[in-house]
């Protein structure tokens, strides 16, 4: 909802047409200049005290690895809301090859840590430092970083 609320700001004309519904490979719809935009949205709570951005990247089932998460997303944007509310908002292929970056160059200076969390530690997580995060994706012209929008907080 927060998310959703301060779209208009960053997008300008930005009309919604879902929100969270059945598809899982993203999490809003919107028409934008007659073109569709969607956005995976991820609360990331423990980023402000850690200093690192989670990205869910597979899931163990039946003891194989399934790709979820950014693997998997068809969102044209990535967004990451800490919880301070501060909104970073990066398009998606852009996260896609930071990924690949740090997980397949010999030259990656990015701070990083893959863990297991989720249910029963069946999720396959990577930990990338916030600043790094931003310097790769800063180039992207779609990069911007939104701070809490304190309006909001007042009104809900």
């Amino acid at each position: 909802k927060y998310v959703a609320c301060v779209l208009p700001s960053i997008f300008g004309d930005f009309t919604f047409s879902t929100i969270k519904g059945k598809n899982i490979t993203h999490d809003i719809e919107g028409i934008k200049d007659s073109k569709i935009i969607k956005l995976e949205v991820k609360y990331d709570k423990l980023s402000s005290g850690t200093g690192n951005f989670a990205f869910e990247l597979f899931r163990l089932k039946d003891n194989v690895l399934i790709k979820t998460g950014v693997l998997v997303s068809e969102s044209d944007y990535w967004v990451q809301v800490d919880a301070q509310k501060n909104i970073y908002l990066f398009t998606t292929d852009v996260i896609k090859d930071m990924i690949k970056w740090i997980l397949f160059s010999s030259r990656t200076a990015a701070n990083f840590k893959i863990v297991l969390g989720g249910d029963k530690n069946k999720t396959v997580i990577l930990l990338v430092n916030i600043i790094d995060c931003i310097k790769f994706c800063d180039h992207d012209r779609y990069y911007r970083r939104i701070l809490a929008n304190e309006n909001y907080d007042k009104k809900n």
